[in-house]
């Protein structure tokens, strides 16, 4: 999914971000690869509402990806 496409939850339980530990993150994704794609749900408009990976996007950020490998659930629909 596009990175500029989503949409960061305000209830994430983490609040702090290292910049070191950010940079080390990118290091290794840089070496590596992203091994573990992010979760996101699908919202209206083409957006992609965040559930996991926080850090991952942001490392991403820094290494300047445009896109990231996401593993996509349905928007809620109403019954």
């Amino acid at each position: 999914v596009p990175l500029r496409a989503l949409l960061r939850r305000d209830d994430n339980p983490r609040t702090n971000f290292d910049q070191d530990k950010l940079q080390q993150l990118a290091e290794s994704i840089r070496g590596v690869g992203l091994i573990s794609a992010i979760v996101v749900r699908e919202e209206v408009g083409g957006r992609y509402q965040l559930w996991a990976g926080e850090r991952r996007v942001r490392a991403c950020e820094l290494l300047g990806w445009t896109t990231i490998p996401a593993r996509v659930f349905p928007a809620e629909t109403p019954d």
